[in-house]
């Protein structure tokens, strides 16, 4: 009796698990124009647009529509010190056919998400119709790295 009720309780527990996780924002396929979004292992991300994430997901890269987006991000780094902080959101305007590789940057007590690499996505225009303004990367994504949503 005891081992049937430990076990029902062990399936009870996963399937609760199982319900609890919040599944991904939708993501445009391959027909429909879309831009990558790139995260290293030491960010989570916790919100995109108005949809939350569960934070115990790691995503490696998710295709967005191109326009703006607000994202919520959670540091998972090496720094101790940083671990579980959340930054501010986000709001980043994203082109189809470009990926966005995002990183980290410690300051002190804080941290902030940065752009490391921005560029077309490999293979993009041979499957999607680019215009000349699509495969030009925006050099002042470097510059400025100040992606801080204006209040509403």
């Amino acid at each position: 009796m005891r081992k049937r009720l430990h076990w029902f309780i062990l399936l009870l527990g996963g399937v609760l698990g199982l319900l609890s996780c919040t599944p991904l924002p939708e993501q445009p396929n391959n027909t429909q124009p879309y831009a990558l979004l790139v995260f290293p292992e030491e960010i989570r991300l916790v919100a995109l647009d108005t949809q939350n994430v569960d934070p115990r997901a790691r995503i490696k890269d998710i295709r967005v529509a191109p326009g703006p987006h607000r994202l919520r991000l959670t540091y998972a780094g090496r720094s101790l010190q940083h671990v579980g902080q959340q930054v501010d959101p986000i709001c980043l305007e994203t082109q189809a056919g470009h990926q966005y590789l995002f990183g980290t940057k410690t300051l002190g007590i804080i941290w902030r998400p940065v752009i490391e690499t921005h560029a077309l996505i490999p293979g993009y225009c041979t499957i999607h119709r680019c215009t000349e303004v699509e495969t030009q990367i925006q050099p002042q994504l470097f510059v400025s790295q100040n992606f801080m949503c204006q209040p509403s």
